[in-house]
């Protein structure tokens, strides 16, 4: 059976077509077209995954988040992030900083911190989980942006690298990626763009592939 057979169930007679879908990834889930649904690009085809097998998918497309989030994020951290979607790196996160940390939540979509602050509440409930706005995010408060994906999709990029950047503590970093952006009315981050981002503070580690970038960089020299 394809994906798109598996990710649709069949329509009753003289009705609508049922709206329950089973995950792409075929590990069984049914899943309604409420918050629980992850929505992912396979080509030119929109498909639907579960929760578990969205994690999956994201660690996969980058292992390099993995290391990264081993080396810089310990409990107790204040983490913040950036354009959370509804993937599964807020919950990866909040179980690394535990309930001695906490994790903000951002996105333009309000329904995407919704769905992460009621995951991550019915599965921490301890943990102190806030859905903030970018703008009001305080200066030097956070110890880890996660900025996946965001700031080649952001209509005005540089603003938004100059709050993340203003919101790290000393000692703090962030993990920015991008990749070519999906929407043809946004513009892509040039190669000068981001180097000059990079050469405004120190470069802990970075790395490419195809169409992506990545770098863990804090916003001054730090020790």
């Amino acid at each position: 059976m394809s994906k798109s057979s598996q990710g649709r169930r069949g329509r009753s007679k003289g009705g609508p077509r049922a709206r329950t879908l089973l995950c792409a990834e075929g590990c069984g889930c049914e899943l309604s077209e409420g918050s629980a649904v992850i929505r992912w690009i396979d080509g030119r085809r929109l498909m639907f995954c579960c929760a578990d097998c969205a994690d999956s998918l994201e660690e996969r497309k980058a292992p390099e988040i993995r290391r990264t989030l081993n080396r810089w994020v310990r409990p107790g951290c204040v983490v913040w992030d950036v354009g959370c979607g509804r993937s599964g790196w807020a919950l990866e996160l909040a179980r690394r900083v535990g309930p001695g940390g906490s994790v903000l939540l951002s996105d333009p979509q309000r329904s995407a911190v919704r769905w992460n602050v009621d995951r991550l509440h019915a599965a921490l409930p301890n943990m102190e989980v806030q859905g903030v706005a970018t703008s009001s995010v305080p200066a030097a408060s956070v110890d880890f942006a996660f900025v996946n994906d965001v700031l080649c999709c952001a209509r005005a990029p540089e603003g938004l690298f100059r709050r993340i950047s203003r919101s790290l503590r000393p000692g703090g970093v962030a993990y920015l990626r991008i990749s070519r952006p999906r929407s043809p009315s946004v513009r892509p981050i040039s190669s000068a763009q981001w180097r000059r981002w990079l050469g405004s503070g120190r470069v802990r580690s970075e790395g490419s592939a195809t169409g992506v970038r990545w770098a863990v960089w804090s916003p001054t020299l730090q020790s």
